[in-house]
């Protein structure tokens, strides 16, 4: 995925979805990358249900921004 870097790593799916709707909303495009022998066999040990939330190199200063002001979901 040449361009884009990891702003954050989510522990799911659901917290992955709910971190890249806050960044859509402020006009972040994000995309998520996750290993799908995890989310397939719903294996969640060693890292398996973690899932990178990754924005494009020129907005990543300003995801995190977004991020570490709001804060991830609870």
């Amino acid at each position: 995925m040449e361009g884009l870097e990891a702003v954050i790593v989510a522990e799911g799916q659901i917290e992955a979805e709910i971190i890249r709707g806050k960044l859509e909303s402020k006009g972040i495009v994000a995309h998520l990358d996750f290993e799908s022998a995890g989310r397939l066999f719903g294996i969640q040990i060693d890292g398996l249900a973690q899932v990178r939330v990754l924005v494009h190199k020129s907005q990543a200063s300003a995801a995190r921004k977004i991020l570490n002001t709001e804060g991830p979901p609870d």
